[in-house]
């Protein structure tokens, strides 16, 4: 009681008290009948991280932790399927035959089909980081009673390892129309889906759980045509300091998408907030029929953007039109507008190494080159049939592959044919070409059709490879013994195609001055629309561009420029 002489005459009966000591505590609280005070825990000290976390999220954890159980059958599986198909292995191992001269395609897998045959496949992209994974959308081919808008899925396979079982499955109450994986930005996890009522949604993988959503007011009229990731952008706040009294900054995460209703929108992914329109894009205007005068914007049928940085994005339209545009102009500004096809645009393939080298295919069967802002292309290859999808591939900067409605696939290299293709070969019975895509690292080229199959074909070497060894290309290194960087050996040997493709343009095309390559082209446009309208007469007739030209004099060496010009 001495002890606590002065704190029993200053303080109240009903006060709390507290004491380092606990013992203390305790014989004081039964002496005075006081009632003890709740220990406050300390604060947990924080550490800032100066670099970034490591992929292998804690939810990742949690669920290779659930699935633990199955990886054993999961392994065992695999290793059958794997012991069963051995022959395939050695056969794409071993097939690089120079004597083929048909070139034709192998196939080596296809994925079995999923549920049933009334979904069809609507886009098809290969995941990255997820081990070589393989991501197929579906649609359904039905429309239910019940809503406007059919189901949809997305399935996740791993076709090298076992085809035969999906790895994840998301559903969704509308069909699926474009996935896009965010693999080469920070955030890797995330996937956009974009759906066919217009709505946009992203998920975490591998969880099926929506994180965010477009509402009713922001998102598009009409089904979504393409929806692909931006690089972050860092905004930062105005007034506000940090402890460092450096201004604060905040991350966003970026994305644009393009729809049938013809807007064109870029989002803010915003924390707390969702998705957030900050600017839109409206293509031209036209009359709508059978009514006084009225106008509506166009839509959009087609979409392509750069793989890299994804800044240049090209638009096209139902009547034929290609619009360019870049992501840091203006709303309504564009760099350029071009009459590229009579019918429909339906596909738009940019090259993996310059941004400036487009294919586009139209309705009216016939896929055009295209370079820079030039308003004729430098190449029109004419396939007699709609075009259903274009693929540049991510291997060789020259080599490029098409699909036709008659079930067809050509392949061709800049760098051996300029106008003819390596490979024709047809590759479906009785379902349609819906999807053409290449692998990023592998000689595989990607086929999908309307009735849910997906095969993979491997491509001969003697379609990919260039005629003549390799040789060191003529531009500046700084440091000779640094060795050249693949992208650019790549880039420079686009280019060489290219412009032996203006020499051939420009030397053998003027000779006719009087028109006879318009009247080439005209004529064939109007061949192909008339075999259309009746197919009892169908006849498909050999162009004067489809044939091989004598271009044995580009090879004759020391020439006078007078005498390649005379001939």
């Amino acid at each position: 009681c001495k002890l606590y002489k002065k704190r029993r005459d200053t303080t109240d009966p009903e006060e709390e008290y507290s004491c380092e000591d606990e013992d203390e505590s305790k014989e004081y609280c039964k002496l005075y009948k006081k009632r003890p005070m709740k220990k406050i825990p300390k604060l947990r000290k924080v550490t800032v991280l100066t670099e970034h976390p490591p992929i292998e999220r804690k939810e990742r954890k949690y669920y290779e932790a659930y699935f633990d159980e199955l990886t054993l059958i999961t392994f065992l599986s695999r290793t059958l399927y794997q012991e069963m198909h051995r022959e395939t292995v050695d056969e794409y191992l071993n097939f690089n035959d120079y004597g083929d001269k048909e070139r034709s395609l192998f196939p080596l897998i296809k994925v079995p089909y999923f549920s049933s045959k009334r979904f069809k496949v609507t886009h098809v992209t290969w995941a990255y980081h997820m081990k070589k994974s393989l991501a197929i959308s579906f649609e359904s081919h039905e429309n239910l009673g019940t809503s406007k808008w059919s189901e949809g899925y997305i399935v996740i396979y791993q076709p090298f390892a076992c085809p035969e079982d999906r790895d994840l499955v998301f559903s969704f109450k509308t069909g699926v129309r474009y996935v896009d994986f965010a693999h080469e930005f920070d955030n890797n996890m995330f996937m956009l889906v974009g759906l066919q009522c217009g709505s946009i949604q992203m998920l975490k993988l591998p969880f099926p759980t929506v994180i965010r959503e477009t509402n009713s007011e922001s998102k598009h009229n009409n089904a979504i045509i393409q929806v692909v990731w931006m690089p972050d952008i860092v905004i930062p706040l105005k007034g506000k300091l940090d402890q460092d009294e450096r201004p604060l900054e905040v991350r966003h995460q970026r994305f644009a998408s393009s729809s049938e209703d013809g807007v064109f929108k870029f989002w803010y992914v915003v924390r707390y907030v969702g998705f957030v329109v900050y600017k839109t894009v409206h293509l031209h205007q036209v009359t709508i029929p059978n009514t006084h005068f009225q106008t509506r914007h166009i839509g959009i049928s087609a979409m392509g953007s750069d793989y890299h940085d994804r800044s240049m994005y090209y638009l096209g339209t139902p009547d034929g039109k290609i619009y360019k545009h870049f992501s840091e102009d203006a709303a309504q500004s564009f760099r350029f507008v071009i009459d590229a096809h009579n019918g429909a645009v339906v596909d738009i393939a940019v090259n993996y190494y310059n941004r400036d080298v487009i294919l586009s295919g139209g309705s009216d069967g016939v896929v055009k080159l295209w370079r820079g802002n030039a308003n004729k292309p430098l190449w029109a290859y004419f396939m007699h049939n709609p075009i259903v999808s274009l693929a540049w591939s991510h291997q060789q900067s020259y080599v490029w592959a098409v699909a036709t409605k008659d079930n067809q696939v050509r392949v061709f290299n800049l760098e051996r044919r300029m106008q003819q293709p390596m490979t024709v070969q047809t590759v479906l019975r009785q379902s349609v070409c819906a999807k053409v895509e290449f692998h990023h690292t592998m000689p595989i080229l990607l086929l999908a059709d309307d009735e849910t199959g997906v095969t993979l074909f491997k491509l001969s070497r003697m379609t990919t490879e260039p005629e003549e060894v390799e040789k060191e290309l003529a531009f500046a290194i700084e440091n000779d013994e640094e060795e050249p960087d693949p992208f650019l050996i790549q880039r420079e040997r686009l280019k060489k195609a290219i412009d032996r493709n203006e020499i051939i343009r420009n030397t053998v095309i003027p000779v006719n001055k009087h028109g006879n390559f318009e009247r080439i082209i005209s004529a064939s446009k109007s061949e192909y629309v008339r075999d259309v309208l009746n197919p009892n007469l169908r006849r498909h007739r050999e162009c004067e561009i489809d044939r091989p030209i004598d271009l044995s004099f580009l090879d004759e060496p020391d020439e006078n420029p007078s005498d390649l010009e005379f001939k």
